[in-house]
Formats: C-alpha cells, sequence, structure tokens
C-alpha cells in the first residue's frame, strides 16, 4: 500500500518518449482500474490520428500489441481486461 510518503514514480516520460519526433502529443493517460495496466494515445505525426500503448506496470515493459489510428481518447472497462476507444475512420 502505498502512502504519500512514498517515492516518486514515473509512470510517463513524454519528454523521453518525444525524442526524435518533430511533433508529438499525448491525449490520454488512463490506469486501469487494478493499477496494473497503463494505456496512452500518442501522435507524433500531427494527424490527430493517435496509436494506443499499454505499459504492464509490475515489469515496466510495454506490451507488444498497440493499436493504430484511433481516436485520442480511451476509457477502461471495470473489470480490468479491456478498454473503450473509437477507431479513426477515413471521415473521422
Amino acid at each position: 500500500f502505498k502512502t504519500m510518503d512514498a517515492n516518486e514514480e514515473v509512470l510517463l516520460n513524454e519528454n523521453l518518449e518525444s525524442i526524435g519526433h518533430e511533433y508529438f502529443k499525448v491525449v490520454s493517460i488512463k490506469l486501469s482500474p487494478n493499477h496494473n495496466l497503463l494505456a496512452y494515445t500518442k501522435d507524433s505525426v500531427g494527424d490527430e490520428r493517435y496509436t494506443i500503448f499499454i505499459k504492464d506496470l509490475a515489469s515496466n515493459k510495454y506490451l507488444e500489441d498497440k493499436i493504430v489510428n484511433a481516436m485520442g481518447k480511451i476509457a477502461w472497462h471495470e473489470n480490468n481486461l479491456g478498454f473503450f476507444y473509437i477507431p479513426a475512420g477515413k471521415n473521422w
């Protein structure tokens, strides 16, 4: 159990993530309800078509799976088994 006295923990370092990109924007950063996974949306092109990345917080590693061409917002389901997002279609 963590308290306000615990050491600071960086879950996502946007400065490091943005290295090598002329444009970089993160819109949504969401923890799963059980706090085991972090999902976030990133646009590194500027076309407002986001890629969704998932990070396992226990191992501090990203899952290999990612979702491309999504809108910027995401929301976890309360059962921790998935999340909701909107695909960015041709007329998004």
